[in-house]
C-alpha cells in the first residue's frame, strides 16, 4: 500500500484508514477470513477511490475474491453515482495474489479526462488500475 501511495503521488485520493467492521459491514469480507488487510477510502463521501488488500487465511481467497466482486458489481450497477465517479467504478478490479485479494478503484483527479468523455474516464482509471496492481504484485514478489 505505501509503494501505491508513493508511486502515484497526489493522485492516490484515499486518505482515511478503513475499520475491520466496514471490511466487513459493506464489503462483505467476514473478520474470520482473513489474517490482516489494509483498506483505506476517501475522507470525503463524494470521492470513490478505494484500495484493499487482504491477506486471506488459507482456503479463504475464493470467499473473499467473491465478497469483493459482490460489491464491485452491485456498485457498477448502481445508478446514483456522481458523474466524476463513473469511470472510476466501472474501472474497479479485484485481483488475488496468492493469498493476498486486492480491490482496487483508483483514478485520481478526472477533471481534464472528463472534457474529452467517459472512455477517457475509464481509460484514465483503468491505468491507474493497473499501475497500483503490478505495483503490488511486484512488491508481493519480493
Amino acid at each position: 500500500a505505501e509503494a501505491v501511495k508513493n508511486e502515484l503521488g497526489e493522485n492516490y485520493y484515499p486518505n482515511t484508514q478503513m475499520e475491520s467492521q466496514m471490511l466487513e459491514d459493506v464489503y462483505g469480507v467476514e473478520s474470520g477470513s482473513y489474517e490482516e488487510f489494509y483498506g483505506e477510502i476517501p475522507a470525503i463521501s463524494t470521492n470513490v477511490d478505494t484500495l484493499v488488500i487482504v491477506k486471506a487465511n488459507e482456503g479463504c481467497e475464493d470467499e473473499i475474491e467473491q465478497a469483493l466482486v459482490s460489491y464491485m458489481e452491485n456498485s457498477k450497477a448502481d445508478t446514483m453515482q456522481y458523474p466524476m465517479n463513473i469511470g472510476k467504478i466501472q474501472s474497479s478490479q479485484v485481483k488475488t495474489f496468492g493469498n493476498y485479494v486486492c480491490f482496487v478503484q483508483l483514478g485520481g483527479n478526472v477533471m481534464e479526462a472528463m472534457d474529452q468523455g467517459d472512455e477517457a474516464v475509464i481509460r484514465q482509471c483503468q491505468a491507474m488500475n493497473e499501475q497500483a496492481l503490478n505495483i503490488i504484485e511486484e512488491r508481493l514478489k519480493s
